[in-house]
């Protein structure tokens, strides 16, 4: 049996058609599999930025309570140091000219 002209284009046409959506289809797996690769990628870096964040308020929190150790110790210092220089009861002794 002969095919005429009309069902030969058809079946070209077809033919064609299911190629192109094949690739089409391979073309948009591979296009999610890809965005779902940098999802995740992003994911981890969201993830590894949060910890980063939470390290550092901790180490601020730690920095923030030496300072304040440091500056109990200097004012304990210079009391110790006053009480030194001129103990209870005594006058700093003053220069005439």
């Amino acid at each position: 049996m002969l095919k005429s002209p009309a069902t030969t284009k058809f079946l070209y046409l077809k033919r064609g058609w299911r190629s192109a959506n094949s690739a089409s289809k391979e073309e948009i797996e591979g296009l999610i599999d890809r965005l779902r690769c940098v999802a995740q990628q992003a994911a981890g870096r969201l993830h590894g930025g949060r910890t980063l964040i939470g390290e550092a308020a901790i180490l601020a929190r730690q920095r923030s309570e030496a300072l304040r150790l440091i500056t109990s110790a200097v004012s304990r210092i210079e009391q110790t140091n006053q009480k030194i220089l001129w103990p209870p009861n005594s006058r700093p002794l003053l220069q005439e000219r």
